[in-house]
């Protein structure tokens, strides 16, 4: 299977390079990149301006006792799953993990599988789409999500994650049309990703399931993935879907009765569930803001430029990142009971049609 993928790869670029795009090819992490990352956020220049998403998410509150980093100076380890992420920009570059492993001067972008861990060149995570270590955002959407989980805000305060000082570890298989390679190594892909970030002790994975879902003979393949991830007592942070009035794909109903997983459904400005997001209680866990959020997105900083409920769960997974950070928090079942013990019962009627009930961080941190 493995030669079959690596020949469709081959055809893909020979094609893209007689179109003139054989340069279109990631930045590689040079030294002065892996010199520059992880970096602190300033933590007194944290705001959540009145009327954006990080104000109805009431963040400030759980500021004031982390911003992503433990006790003992350590960052908690965010994976993100999905499209890749534009490691470019600052604002994220400064929040990635970084594989020590790999990051030395002979060992980085050398083909070679120098930490043993059966992927080469995995300085800030994988590619599992393109085969490589280079999990660039050929698509733009978990750039955007990506800052919203962890963006420092060092260079522009626009661009403030909720979890500053987490760090996050990229990991892509998914492609620049958003859909996996495949409907036979996309589900290979998906799985091989979340097992990753499980070995690579993420102790939070945000996960953007594809465009148009999983083929129905591979769901098992990555149900069995996320149950790893539940044994590992890693949690999983991922969107309801995008349609109000239709059903809930059936991968997301598989995952929604596992106790390491929250389902997010989303919020429009007012509060209420949004006209875009799945609803049904039978399948989300909490709901949380799918607009008025920032986020970088083409190289820019832009206001809503993704609308769904991905967006909601990045900000369920910064949250969860901000608990996983407090003393004797760093279970999975301890942060999905803290994030359902910080959710606003009645604030929005009737609650029998709601995606869980919406998040309030504020609730938690009075606690």
């Amino acid at each position: 299977m493995t030669s079959h993928k690596f020949s469709q790869l081959g055809l893909f670029l020979a094609a893209v390079s007689v179109l003139g795009f054989s340069g279109c090819r990631p930045a590689k992490l040079e030294p002065p990149l892996i010199m520059s990352l992880r970096i602190d956020a300033d933590q007194t220049r944290l705001e959540a301006p009145e009327g954006s998403a990080l104000h109805q998410l009431g963040v400030s509150e759980l500021w004031k006792k982390t911003t992503g980093k433990r006790a003992d100076g350590e960052r908690v380890r965010i994976a993100v799953i999905g499209t890749g992420v534009d490691y470019t920009i600052p604002d994220v570059r400064e929040s990635l993990w970084i594989n020590v492993g790999e990051v030395g001067k002979a060992q980085r972008q050398n083909k070679l599988d120098d930490d043993e861990n059966a992927y080469a060149d995995d300085v800030i995570g994988y590619d599992f789409y393109s085969v490589d270590g280079l999990p660039y955002d050929w698509h733009g959407h978990d750039t955007y999500t990506a800052g919203i989980i962890a963006a420092t805000g060092r260079s522009n305060p626009a661009m403030q994650g909720v979890a500053p000082n987490a760090e996050l570890m990229i990991l892509r298989y998914l492609g620049s049309d958003g859909k996996t390679f495949d409907a036979t190594w996309g589900p290979v892909d998906a799985s091989d990703s979340i097992r990753y970030a499980v070995d690579n002790k993420a102790r939070v994975i945000y996960f953007n399931w594809p465009q148009g879902g999983f083929h129905a003979d591979g769901i098992g393949y990555v149900v069995s993935a996320f149950k790893y991830a539940a044994e590992k007592n890693v949690l999983i942070v991922t969107g309801a879907g995008n349609r109000m009035n239709s059903q809930p794909t059936q991968f997301v109903r598989q995952i929604s009765a596992l106790d390491n997983v929250l389902v997010v459904a989303g919020l429009d400005a007012n509060g209420k569930i949004s006209a875009l997001s799945h609803s049904g209680r039978d399948i989300a866990t909490v709901a949380a803001p799918q607009e008025l959020s920032n986020g970088y997105f083409m190289g820019h900083i832009e206001t809503n430029a993704v609308q769904s409920t991905s967006v909601a769960a990045a900000y369920v997974t910064g949250v969860a990142g901000l608990i996983a950070s407090l003393p004797g928090m760093g279970d999975a079942k301890k942060i999905r009971a803290a994030l359902l013990t910080s959710v606003d019962q009645m604030a929005v009627e009737p609650i029998d049609v709601l995606a869980g009930a919406p998040l309030s961080v504020a609730k938690f941190s009075s606690n």
